[in-house]
């Protein structure tokens, strides 16, 4: 802690030396006052006028702030201390024995062979090595071991993968609107699937007597509503010959104040449903069921295909 506090007052004292020093260079050498806000403006004159400046006066600038921040960085880094710890060696027992007065006929003079270990000798205690941190066995998820192993290969875990999680695509809050699905159903029309035509999914496909077409949209733009109509009606006008679909197409709740004259524009299914309930589906006669089957068939291939455009 003494440290640390040693190192931000050695840093504070070279900064406000450092400063001191440029603003003696400063005023000595271009009678530039740094703390003054007049010269600061001139200097901002100067430049938006495009008027010389000594090329002498930024490299001072450049030159002061990188001394300043790389001795900053000298003063304030932290030090790593290297202690190297050497094992410790073996002396001799010669050295440490204690001398000791004998007679000459108390020494054998026959070498015997040194078969037992010299008695630990007390040593210098050394600097304690630090404590190993134990090993992080951590087995990866979802491992499964081999069922049978080569008896003399090792065989090494695969680490697992992890499998990628499928990003799910912005969709609306809801898509299906089964109230307007019944409207449509009680005043006589036949429901159809809801297909997708340019990136929007239609809340509704229905389909009436006198080749009619009902489709709709929940929360988008009219102006996008009379994009997919004009792609609809290019796909009938490229497939059929002689024949008109009158297509009727509505937005509930839309997101824009745009009016196209032919879309129709609904605040709330209640407003659809007293809408629809005037304007229902005419009965099909009996002469007309054949044609209206060979409709109805062609409204499914061509919601089908317009799903792969």
């Amino acid at each position: 802690m003494n440290k640390k506090i040693d190192n931000i007052l050695l840093g504070v004292l070279w900064l406000l030396a450092a400063t001191l020093g440029t603003c003696f260079w400063f005023n000595m050498r271009f009678g530039f006052n740094l703390f003054s806000g007049a010269h600061w403006d001139y200097l901002a004159t100067q430049q938006a006028t495009r008027s010389p400046v000594s090329f002498w006066f930024y490299f001072s600038f450049i030159a002061a702030t990188f001394i300043t921040l790389f001795v900053l960085y000298m003063l304030i880094r932290p030090r790593r201390r290297n202690i190297q710890i050497s094992a410790p060696q073996k002396r001799s027992a010669t050295n440490n024995a204690p001398t000791q007065s004998t007679d000459a006929s108390q020494i054998n003079i026959t070498p015997t062979p040194d078969t037992h270990t010299p008695a630990p000798v007390p040593e210098k205690p050394a600097i304690p090595m630090p404590p190993r941190p134990p090993r992080l066995n951590i087995a990866p998820a979802n491992t499964f071991a081999p069922a049978q192993s080569a008896p003399t290969t090792a065989i090494t875990p695969m680490p697992a993968t992890t499998m990628p999680v499928p990003q799910k695509t912005q969709t609306p809050a809801k898509q299906d609107w089964p109230e307007i699905r019944e409207i449509f159903s009680m005043a006589g029309y036949v429901i159809k699937s809801e297909p997708f035509i340019n990136g929007k999914k239609m809340a509704l496909f229905a389909i009436g007597t006198d080749e009619v077409l009902w489709m709709g949209t929940v929360g988008t733009s009219t102006s996008d509503m009379r994009g997919c109509v004009n792609k609809l009606t290019k796909l009938f006008s490229d497939t059929l010959d002689g024949i008109e679909i009158h297509v009727n197409a509505f937005v509930l709740n839309p997101s824009d104040n745009t009016n196209e004259s032919d879309i129709l524009t609904f605040d709330s299914v209640e407003d659809l449903r007293k809408y629809i309930s005037e304007h229902r589906n005419p009965p099909l006669d009996a002469d007309d069921a054949e044609n209206f089957t060979a409709y109805s068939e062609y409204i499914t291939t061509v919601i089908e295909y317009i799903g792969k455009l």
